[in-house]
């Protein structure tokens, strides 16, 4: 695990440098809605979202901020972090899309998310479509 988590550090920390860390609340929700701010609040969450394709109710374990993957209830069970935070967003490992969005994922703003390459298991993610969009071609989409 250690292993893992240096060479993920390394890794994401590209993408890192092009991303303001002051703020991360963008991966504490789920549901596009509002924060207000306290971090509490993502730990808290109950608003749910419904799912593209018919109105199943999102987890609220989906983004939910953490310390470590003890911390991330089902059905996610790993806690991804940016380099040099303390805290993350809880998620699920993927190799494409539909690994997310069979796990509860919303299908409307998260997506399978990896490091360069979608081959190496240890180095993707189901996350918010937006860190893809802000990741600076380092992020990429696993279709």
């Amino acid at each position: 695990m250690t292993r893992f988590s240096l060479l993920f550090v390394l890794l994401f920390g590209l993408f890192s440098c092009t991303e303001d860390k002051t703020d991360t609340s963008d991966h504490s929700r789920n549901d596009g809605g509002t924060d207000s701010g306290a971090e509490s609040d993502a730990d808290t969450n109950s608003d749910t979202n419904s799912d593209a394709d018919g109105g199943a109710e999102v987890s609220e374990e989906w983004g939910k901020t953490c310390s470590d993957d003890i911390d991330c209830g089902a059905p996610t069970d790993y806690c991804v972090k940016e380099p040099g935070l303390s805290t993350g967003y809880c998620t699920i490992k993927c190799s494409s899309n539909s690994v997310c969005y069979d796990a509860g994922a919303s299908e409307d703003t998260w997506s399978c998310n990896a490091v360069f390459d979608c081959l190496t298991p240890d180095t993707t993610w189901c996350g918010p479509m937006t860190e893809v969009e802000d990741g600076g071609g380092v992020i990429m989409e696993c279709e």
